[in-house]
């Protein structure tokens, strides 16, 4: 028998596995006193460890995990449930057990029971009633629980008037769902639950325990089956009522608390004798509370006014500086001056990083430090390892494996095969002098020696040989333990406050497996930091660029497990293929925008132009990466060198060679439009195309006459009239509704096309599904830059990034020479596929002077990807057909801003926040500085 509200029921929908389980953590809701749910967790203290008994997909353990951090354990004895849950990573430990024949998975019993005693709460919420035999079930839950500890358990009323109903009618039916289900083998009703309970107190079991039976409440229900009959019938519910005053109860809640035997005899009553005492650690805690909050509020206080002081120093720098060079400040400031004053003024005080040192996080994790290591010296070994042990957040393991060039002998180790051939096992050492500054191998082995018996934390494999950066890192792996995993090369260092941030991100975003921050570059004495890589978030097309992610990542350990570690032979770029392959796999990337990593730079490090170029095998083993990542992600290209060394230029394959529709605005202006067109049809070597002229009251006679000639020379192009007044996104659309191309390209008519792939080049990124709009660069007459995307934000608004600049300028990171992702680009040049076009609801007809940006920031919406490519180069001359309105165009901005405010005020996030919003060349962040 099923109760009335069967068919919504929220437990189970019939769909999918994935969308199966329909209750999740959010549907517990503290104010609902009529949820079993709510009623378990008030019960339930902040910081406990508790077993959920039955845990099925995990909701109540995400509830407890993450709103009041406790230490989740589950019981369940359906793999599928659990693999689920695993997989959600928000319980310490989870077993496959039948709780009524524990002993068949013996091996998950035998670990179960090693846990002895350390629950402060058992929950088993509607679970005994499916028992075979609930007192063995109870016991055995209970040997896990710590003394004057509760179980607190559910257990459907029997009683319920909906069952009584259809008993009179003549009906007991099992359910799918309900008080009665098709797994019920027990039936309760409050007194009999507590007959049962005080039986197991009296009975002769030899335990040494008893349970004080708490009844905490109920939860109460009445279906429409019975509001029906008490319509028609309300002499029955009054006399079933007045016979039963439980009968409207759906659920009782005991909590039963693991007393000792003694106790009981003696008459001593641990809750009610401690009372008082109870009180006054309430009170206690309280005022503790409030002492918390003050020092709080302390600390930020003492933060801002440390803020202030650095803000008002890096000030007098910078006036001084001016006063010396008469100029602006921000111009007369080089980027390594810039960079010091950004240090000094954004990176934690000593008071910061003492609060950081004594911070509590809600969670915890444990951080696996994977460092690889071949020959590496004892200098740069020492202070890798000191910036290590100096964190502020201080639950982690340091995981190094160590080769060197000459296969390590008896001499400097004691060789120890065991079951891993590539290992060895070294004795300890208690003193070694750390001034000793020296490349000699044994050297390096004796301080790893040193500090691996120093700090348990440190774990060391010495190797035979070298397994190259992959290999050497993989056996890295096999000592770990933690929750995440964060690479570390074994001559660089972390800032102080690296592994602080990372748990603070992952406290933040616990659904994110995949975290990673921005780095800068520390000379060969550790002396100066310089040449600081603010990052984009994550920007698959950048990526495939070059490895703009470098250091320092951290994954977790779920994804470590599923991809295998590193691949080894072939694969020498093994960063670049660990990120490539964790991007495909991670359910959400996070960008940390902080500098938390110091590459070292010297002559043989890859950190420098000489150093890559002494190593091409890492440019091979990267284009092979990036060619095996392609193929996994279902996209067909070749990859050959890009520009600059470590960059890569993809060439996907066209499929179906998609006919493109150009769409030019134009009116008069017979000399823009005739060299357009003709650098159009003489250059491009991509043919499948048409031109769609959308006139708008042209009234010169040449122009005429043009359109005249080009409609008789050439079957490819199209003359459309919009006689209206000028409305940019309405005339654009107007043609749009005319192209007969799978793709669309909005383009200027005071463009010239420069390279001949230039259509080719576009046509092969607007062909994926994942992207939305592509964009070109474009260059002005004087062989400058006038476009080679937009930064959102800029001014409050937008900018062309490095507006102004020579054409050939790298820009920021080599930016300006390669593929990328970016938030927007101009309508001068603009593709996108017509579905997509039609998606979004076309150009916003209002009449805002940014309709490129607003249809561009509508497609980041709908998580489609913006790209601009530099292959695709036109000439623009800006303005070229219309003139500017100042008035018009203050107005339309104004719209703008209000309809984007949380994108500008989020910020662009292909634009790092540490970087200026005053201008587009990607200029150090001193603004705030610069505003006291």
């Amino acid at each position: 028998m099923s109760l009335a509200n069967y068919e919504n029921n929220k437990l189970f929908i019939n769909t999918s596995f994935e969308n199966s389980y329909n209750l999740n953590s959010k549907d517990i809701d503290l104010n609902d006193k009529n949820s079993s749910h709510s009623i378990i967790v008030n019960l339930i203290a902040e910081n406990s460890t508790v077993l959920d008994v039955g845990c099925s997909y995990g909701y109540l353990g995400e509830w407890l995990k993450v709103n009041k951090n406790c230490s989740v354990y589950g019981i369940d004895n359906n793999e599928e449930s659990l693999e689920y849950v695993r997989q959600k990573n928000y319980y310490k430990d989870l077993f496959k057990i039948d709780l009524d024949d524990p002993l068949k998975n013996k091996d998950e019993f035998n670990r179960f029971n090693k846990l002895s005693s350390i629950f402060d709460y058992v929950v088993a919420a509607d679970v005994i009633e499916h028992m075979k035999n609930p007192t063995n079930v109870l016991l055995l839950l209970s040997k896990n629980l710590k003394f004057y500890s509760d179980i607190i358990l559910s257990v459907p009323n029997i009683a319920n008037i909906d069952i009584i109903l259809n008993l009179i009618e003549g009906r007991f039916n099992y359910g799918e769902f309900g008080i009665l289900d098709n797994s019920h083998l027990r039936f309760f009703t409050k007194n009999s639950f507590i007959d049962w309970i005080k039986s197991i107190n009296e009975s002769d079991l030899g335990i040494d325990f008893n349970f004080e039976i708490n009844y905490v409440g109920n939860t109460t229900y009445i279906s429409e089956f019975v509001k029906k009959v008490i319509s028609e019938k309300l002499i029955i519910y009054n006399l079933i009522k007045s016979a039963n005053q439980e009968a409207d109860v759906l659920q009782n809640i005991f909590a039963l608390t693991k007393i000792r035997k003694e106790d009981k005899i003696f008459g001593y009553n641990i809750r009610h004798d401690c009372k008082a005492l109870d009180n006054f650690n309430l009170n206690i805690n309280k005022f503790l509370d409030t002492v918390n909050k003050c020092q709080k509020s302390l600390d930020n206080l003492s933060i801002s006014v440390n803020k202030q002081e650095k803000k008002i120093d890096a000030l007098k720098y910078i006036l001084k500086k001016t006063a010396i060079s008469n100029n602006n400040p921000l111009v007369s400031l080089d980027q390594n001056e810039a960079y010091q004053l950004y240090i000094k003024y954004n990176e934690p005080s000593n008071y910061e990083i003492d609060l950081q040192k004594v911070f509590i996080f809600n969670y915890n994790p444990k951080i696996s430090i994977i460092v690889p290591a071949f020959n590496t010296s004892f200098k740069y070994l020492n202070e890798m390892i000191e910036s290590v042990i100096n964190q502020t957040y201080n639950n982690f393991e340091l995981c190094i494996a160590y080769a060197a060039e000459e296969k390590l002998n008896e001499n400097n180790l004691r060789q120890d095969y065991f079951n891993q051939k590539d290992i060895y096992e070294v004795e300890p050492t208690n003193n070694i002098d750390l001034n000793n500054n020296g490349n000699n191998i044994n050297k390096s082995i004796e301080l790893l020696k040193y500090y691996s018996n120093k700090d348990k934390r440190i774990k060391v494999k010495f190797l035979d040989k070298n397994y190259g950066a992959g290999g050497n890192s993989n056996r890295a792996i096999s000592l770990m333990s933690g929750e995440y995993a964060l690479f570390l090369d074994s001559d660089d260092l972390l800032s102080p406050f690296c592994l602080f941030e990372f748990v603070k991100a992952i406290n933040e975003n616990l659904d994110a497996e995949f975290f990673y921050s921005d780095e800068d570059k520390i000379s060969e004495d550790s002396k100066v930091r310089y040449f600081p890589h603010f990052k984009p978030d994550f920007s698959p097309d950048t990526l495939r660029s070059y490895n703009y992610i470098c250091h320092t990542y951290c994954l977790s350990s779920v994804i470590i497990k599923k991809l295998g570690g590193f691949r080894e032979a072939g694969y020498e770029s093994q960063d670049y293929d660990m990120v490539l392959r964790a991007s495909e796999v991670s359910k959400k990337i996070l960008h940390i925008s902080k500098v938390l990593y110091h590459w070292r730079e010297y002559h043989s490090s890859a950190s420098t132009n000489i150093g890559l170029q002494s190593k091409l095998f890492l440019i091979e083993g990267a284009k092979r990466s990036i060619i095996d990542h392609l193929k996994r992600v279902g996209l067909d290209a070749c990859v050959e060198n890009g520009p600059y060394i470590g960059t890569y230029k993809i060439i996907y394959d066209i499929k179906t060679n998609p006919l493109v529709s150009i769409i030019i605005l134009n009116k008069d202006h017979y000399d823009y439009l005739n060299k357009c067109l003709d650098s159009i049809i003489s250059k491009t070597k991509y043919k499948n195309y048409e031109i769609i002229i959308v006139d708008n009251n042209s009234k010169e006679k040449n122009i005429l006459e043009y359109y005249e000639k080009i409609q008789n020379d050439f079957n490819f192009i199209k003359l459309l009239k919009y006689n209206n007044e000028y409305n940019f996104s309405k005339i654009c659309n107007y043609g749009a509704s005319f192209a007969e191309g799978n793709i669309l390209l909005f383009l200027n008519n005071d463009v010239e096309v420069i390279n001949d792939d230039w259509l080719s080049e576009m046509v092969q990124y607007a062909q994926r599904k994942d992207v939305g709009i592509v964009g070109s660069k474009l260059i002005y007459p004087n062989g400058t830059i006038q476009h080679s995307g937009v930064i959102i934000g800029i001014n409050n608004f937008a900018g062309h990034m490095f507006c102004g600049y020579p054409r050939n300028y790298p820009g920021y990171m080599d930016r300006l020479q390669i593929v990328q992702n970016i938030s927007a680009v101009t309508g001068a040049c603009l593709m996108i596929r017509k579905e997509v076009f039609i998606e979004l609801g076309k150009f916003d007809e209002s009449d805002i002077p940014s309709d490129d940006i607003d249809l561009c920031l509508r497609a980041r919406e709908e998580d489609y990807l913006i790209i601009i490519t530099p292959f695709a180069m036109l000439y623009h001359k800006e303005f070229g057909t219309r003139l500017y309105d100042k008035q018009k165009e203050e107005i339309a901005y104004d719209y703008f801003r209000k309809k984007w405010d949380n994108i500008l005020k989020k910020g662009d996030p292909y634009y790092n926040s540490n970087l200026s919003k005053l201008r587009t060349d990607f200029t150090i962040n001193l603004d705030e500085i610069l505003t006291l």
